[in-house]
């Protein structure tokens, strides 16, 4: 694993005790989550600690690290997803200065993955494949300088061409939220967000499933 690319990830908290109002970057970046508004803590079954989202005000700032602001043609956003309600909400997003790069869920219950690419806004959605409500998810966009791609629950669910360098985005790359003109707020729960500088492969993401799944009851 290019580990040296992985430039965000989310620590696992596995504790008897809540953990702290913050989110801990465990890459070699230290791009480490500030929780804003109703953000906190829930524990699964499993004894996963995952962050829970308001829909109204929560969300993590990851601040605006050079490292977190790709300006290659490779890009991997990563995580697990829950969702409380069928609406248009933002898993992650780097994008309110039209640049930048956000994986959401539209109203439709589609994953959503949005690149600037070239000074253009590049869209897609898995068409063919919703989330379900209250059911946890494992959510992938990924840009490799010929596609990109959605996967859920690591299997291959749509993929757009594409080419071209990834525009940096200004602003800070946000979980929980994703701005349109205004803010729409997750109401759900995310864990184990990661973001790579390259592209990961259907094989990694399929292991990554397969390894990850049993926390969340899938």
């Amino acid at each position: 694993m290019k580990t040296r690319g992985l430039v965000l990830d989310s620590r696992r908290y596995r504790t008897s005790v809540m953990p702290p109002l913050s989110l801990e970057d465990t890459s070699r970046f230290g791009n480490d989550g500030v929780f804003i508004g109703a953000t906190a803590w829930v524990q699964l079954l499993s004894g996963l600690w995952v962050m829970s989202f308001d829909g109204a005000t929560s969300r993590v700032n990851c601040g605006t690290d050079v490292s977190l602001r790709p300006t290659g043609d490779k890009l991997t956003l990563e995580m697990w997803a829950n969702i409380s309600q069928s609406a248009l909400q933002g898993f992650m997003d780097s994008t309110q200065a039209g640049e930048g790069y956000r994986l959401a869920v539209d109203a439709s219950r589609r994953i959503l993955f949005d690149a600037f690419i070239g000074g253009i806004q590049r869209s897609m959605t898995a068409a063919l494949s919703l989330l379900t409500v209250g059911r946890w998810a494992h959510c992938v966009g990924v840009y490799d300088g010929t596609n990109m791609i959605i996967y859920q629950d690591g299997t291959f669910r749509n993929s757009q061409a594409q080419a071209g360098n990834l525009d940096a985005s200004s602003v800070s790359l946000d979980l929980g939220s994703i701005w349109g003109g205004a803010i729409w707020f997750l109401l759900g729960y995310l864990a184990f967000v990661k973001v790579y500088n390259y592209a990961l492969s259907a094989a990694d993401i399929w292991a990554h499933f397969q390894a990850e799944r049993r926390w969340f009851g899938v």
